[in-house]
Formats: structure tokens, C-alpha cells, sequence
């Protein structure tokens, strides 16, 4: 038997400054359909759901950059990684920064970006398995987040795109 994957969506509904979760949520739901069912949440007390074992992935997309996550919020987070629970900061998920442990825990902090523009993308990395169905390069319209690395970081790019 093979076992069903289950992901916590975490984001904003109401007070969302540029990104609320509505729609989003939806369109994620779509794409993960078949590879894990999708809990959704715009509370983030419900990080605690993080630790009663049910759950393989955290996905990121919370638009609240003048709330800091509480210690107990950011513990949760940082036992399910622990323990081997995977996380993925889409976006504007970046916001929980202002607790160090999450940019140590991602590797990097948000710098800011430059207004939306046409970018290429190419694999850096393209032997990675996640590249394996996507082509070498491709364009699109987005904002170009840039970041500042973790001193101790040892991370794998896999995508890369060149701007400014």
C-alpha cells in the first residue's frame, strides 16, 4: 500500500498587504492533486498540527511581515524539520524572517526586489532530479526576490537567472 502524502498550506486571508491565500490555495490544491492531500490554514497557531505526525511538508505562503512567529510557532516548525518534514516558502512566505531561526533555517534572508520584469531561468543544476521533466531555460514575468546566503549555508541551486 502506498502511503497518502499530506501537506499543511499555511498563509493570509484577511489582512494580506499584496498576496492573500485566496485563489492561491486553490491553484495549489490543482497542482498537488495525486501526489498529496492539502490542508489549508490561515491561522498559524495550527503550525502545532505539525508535530502530531500526519504531515510530510510544510508549504509557506503566509503575507504577514509585521507579526513575528511566536517561539512556540517557530518550534513547532523547526521539530517537524527535524524530524524530516519538508517545508517550501512560496513567495511572500519569506515574512516569517523576522525570527533568525527561519532564515537559518532556509539559509538565506530576503533582501527586497526590483519591480516585476521578464526574466530567464536556466537549471543550474540540470542532473538534479527535480529538473529531470523541465527544460534547460525558460522566461517569465515575475519579481526577482534576492536574497543574502547564510554564511554556513551548504545549499544546491537549482535555479538561476541573471539580473542587474
Amino acid at each position: 500500500m502506498v502511503k497518502k502524502h499530506h501537506a499543511l498550506l499555511i498563509g493570509t486571508r484577511e489582512g494580506a498587504k499584496w498576496h492573500p491565500l485566496d485563489g492561491v490555495d486553490a491553484e495549489l490544491s490543482t497542482v498537488l492533486a495525486g501526489l498529496c492531500e492539502l490542508e489549508v490554514s490561515s491561522d498559524r497557531d495550527h503550525l502545532a498540527a505539525l508535530e502530531d505526525g500526519r504531515f510530510d511538508l510544510l508549504l509557506v505562503y503566509d503575507d504577514n511581515w509585521d507579526t513575528a512567529l511566536t517561539d512556540a510557532q517557530m518550534a513547532s516548525v523547526i521539530r517537524f524539520v527535524a524530524a524530516g518534514g519538508g517545508i517550501l516558502v512560496l513567495h511572500n512566505g519569506m515574512s516569517w524572517q523576522k525570527r533568525q531561526e527561519f532564515q537559518n533555517l532556509l539559509g538565506a534572508k530576503f533582501t527586497g526586489h526590483p519591480p516585476f520584469c521578464t526574466l530567464t531561468l536556466r537549471a543550474a543544476t540540470p542532473e538534479h532530479p527535480i529538473c529531470d521533466e523541465l527544460p534547460a531555460s525558460w522566461t517569465i514575468d515575475e519579481e526577482p526576490y534576492r536574497f543574502k546566503p547564510m554564511a554556513e549555508t551548504d545549499a544546491t541551486v537549482l535555479f538561476e537567472y541573471e539580473h542587474d
